[in-house]
């Protein structure tokens, strides 16, 4: 087994690639901590290796920048980068964050994610006219970031939202909120979302794309 790391420079960033050359059929690409892990076959070459990676790497991106979110010294606050220091408390400026612990971080940043959705929600159920108002819970989603359930008036949504700006989360908040009025993605559902967010479009792109801003 051989292995090689080397530095790929892509849209302005640069990511750690790891090749480990093994003996197997085909090449494999896949995403950790924020690294390139690539196994290839002995006698496949740097040069396919990394076209191969420029032609799925639209792929890949989303996942290398949602697993980039929070660094030993960095988060990704609200669509913006900013220091993270362990500091004895739970703190949060435009300066940086500041937490006590790992686990003290969790806790809190999920209570302030919590805080800054509900009065999301609570704005553009005014907004919409929606006439009662809806429990609003936090957890890890792994296949969507938000959901609404009718039998128990409650929209959850994913923890990771607080890492994007707050116009990619008023866009999810108002998709969820267009559920009260058409349980689908029908036409008619789009037009209602559209109508209170209309640049629901382009900030749901980036988040797909996992563009934090």
């Amino acid at each position: 087994m051989k292995t090689i790391d080397l530095v790929y420079p892509k849209n302005g960033q640069d990511y750690v690639v790891r090749i480990t050359k093994k003996k197997m059929r085909r090449i494999v690409y896949h995403v950790r901590k924020g690294q390139i892990l690539i196994s290839a076959p002995y006698l496949a070459s740097k040069k396919l290796i990394i076209d191969n990676l420029d032609a799925i790497f639209p792929r890949l991106e989303p996942m290398l920048k949602r697993e980039m979110t929070i660094g030993t010294d960095f988060i990704y606050l609200l669509g913006e980068k900013r220091t993270l220091t362990q500091d004895g408390h739970f703190s949060v400026s435009d300066a940086g964050v500041t937490f006590k612990s790992p686990d003290d971080l969790d806790r809190k940043l999920r209570k302030f994610t919590l805080e800054f959705i509900a009065a999301r929600v609570r704005y553009y159920e005014q907004a919409m006219n929606v006439p009662t108002a809806y429990k609003v819970r936090v957890r890890k989603m792994v296949t969507r970031y938000g959901s609404n359930s009718r039998s128990s008036h409650t929209l959850t949504f994913a923890f990771t939202l607080i890492h994007y700006s707050p116009a990619i989360i008023d866009s999810i908040v108002v998709h969820e909120l267009g559920h009260y009025f058409y349980f689908d993605h029908s036409h008619k559902f789009y037009e209602t979302v559209m109508k209170y967010y209309p640049n629901y479009r382009i900030e749901h792109a980036k988040l797909k794309k996992g563009t934090y801003q």
